[in-house]
C-alpha cells in the first residue's frame, strides 16, 4: 500500500466535521470547504471507540492526530490504565486489548509520517486500508525494537578501521557509512541519514521504507541535533590520532557529524584527490584489458572494474574517465 501524504489544498483537519462509515473512503477535496473530516475522531471510530462520549474524552487527552508524534507506547498504556481505574461518574472506560493495540499502532503510523517529513492524513483510506496501514507501522516498530536491542553487537562488528591516509578513503568511508546504517537515531531512523548527500527530502524511488526514511528524515530539530552529535562522536573516534583528525578539529565545537563528514569529503574528494583519481583511472586503463576468456574471464574483469568505479563517493570526473577506460578495455569482447 502506498505511503499517503497530505495533498495540497486538502480540507482534512482536526476541526469538527463529518464521520464516515467503515467502507467510505476519505474523499479528496472537490471544492473549497466541501469536505471536512476530523482525523482524530475518525481514527477513534475506525479502531473501535464507537461511543461519542468516549471519543470526546480521549480527544481531551489527544486533541489532534499530530499530538501523537511525541507520545510513546507507555503513554498509551498509562492512559488506558487511568481510565480503567476511574469511577463511572468520573468517566470510567475500558479500552480492551484490541483497541489498546490499535491505538498504539496508530501512534507508530503517525510517527512514521514524521520520519519521512510528511503530515499524517487519511485521504484515500477506508477503515480496512487504515487498519492495514497501522498494522504495518506496528510491525516496523517491532523491528526497530529488535534492531535497537542488537545494535551494540552489530555496530561493533561493523565498526571501521580508523581513517589514516588518502589511499584508504574509499574503503574507510564505506565502512563508516555501513556502521551508521546499523545504528538507529532518536526517532528510529538509521544514523546514515545525518550524512546523506542532499539537504532536501527525496521521497521517490526507494525500495524500502527505511531507505525512504534515510532520504527524507528532517535535518533540523531536536532529534537531528542529538543524532548529529552522536555522529560527531563517532567521526571523532574514526579520525582520532590520525592525520585525518585535523580536517574536523576546526568544527569540534559544533558537535555536528554532518559538518564533520562534509569537511572530510571536501578534503578527500577535493581537487587534489580528483587529480590522483585521474592518475589511478589512467593506470587502470593501461593495465586492465579484456581480450578473451583464457587470458582474463569477463566476470573477473567486471569485478575488478566495479571495485574501482561504482562507489557513489567517486567524482563525476573520475567516472567519466573510467567509462572511457571500460570502452577501450573491452575491445577484445566487442570483437568476440
Amino acid at each position: 500500500m502506498a505511503e499517503a501524504g497530505l495533498a495540497p489544498g486538502a480540507v482534512i483537519d482536526d476541526a469538527e466535521g463529518e464521520n464516515l462509515g467503515a467502507d467510505q473512503e476519505i474523499p479528496q477535496q472537490q471544492a473549497q470547504g466541501e469536505v471536512v473530516v476530523n482525523i482524530m475522531n475518525q481514527v477513534l471510530i475506525w479502531i473501535g471507540f464507537d461511543v461519542a462520549a468516549n471519543r470526546q474524552a480521549l480527544r481531551s487527552e489527544i486533541a489532534e492526530i499530530k499530538d501523537m508524534v511525541d507520545l510513546t507506547e507507555k503513554d498509551i498504556t498509562e492512559l488506558q490504565e487511568s481510565y480503567a481505574k476511574r469511577t463511572q461518574n468520573a468517566g470510567q472506560m475500558y479500552f480492551g486489548l484490541q483497541r489498546t493495540k490499535q491505538l498504539k499502532a496508530t501512534l507508530h503510523w503517525v510517527q512514521d509520517f514524521a520520519r519521512v517529513s510528511e503530515v499524517p492524513t487519511l485521504e484515500g483510506l477506508t477503515q480496512e486500508s487504515f487498519k492495514a496501514a497501522i498494522s504495518i507501522a506496528a510491525q516496523r516498530a517491532d523491528i526497530r525494537k529488535k534492531e535497537a536491542k542488537d545494535a551494540s553487537s552489530v555496530s561493533s562488528e561493523a565498526s571501521p578501521e580508523k581513517l589514516k591516509d588518502d589511499e584508504k578513503w574509499q574503503e574507510r568511508i564505506t565502512g563508516f557509512e555501513n556502521m551508521l546504517s546499523t545504528l538507529l537515531g532518536v526517532n528510529g531512523v538509521p544514523l546514515l541519514y545525518v550524512i546523506r548527500e542532499k539537504e532536501e527530502a527525496e521521497p521517490e524511488g526507494h525500495n524500502t521504507f527505511v531507505q525512504k526514511c534515510i532520504a527524507c528524515a528532517p535535518l533540523t530539530g531536536h532529534d537531528f541535533e542529538a543524532d548529529a552529535r552522536k555522529v560527531h562522536q563517532l567521526a571523532t573516534s574514526f579520525t582520532q590520532g590520525e592525520t585525518s583528525e585535523q580536517w574536523i578539529k576546526m568544527h569540534a565545537k559544533k558537535q555536528n557529524g554532518r559538518v564533520d563528514l562534509k569537511a572530510l569529503c571536501a578534503h578527500y574528494q577535493g581537487v587534489g584527490n580528483t587529480t590522483r583519481s585521474i592518475v589511478e583511472a589512467t593506470c587502470l586503463r593501461e593495465t586492465l584489458h579484456y581480450k578473451n576468456e583464457r587470458s582474463l574471464s569477463f566476470a573477473t574483469f567486471l569485478t575488478r572494474f566495479q571495485e574501482e568505479f561504482v562507489h557513489p563517493s567517486f567524482s563525476t570526473c573520475r567516472k567519466t574517465i573510467m567509462a572511457r577506460s571500460i570502452l577501450s578495455s573491452m575491445s577484445g569482447f566487442m570483437n568476440f
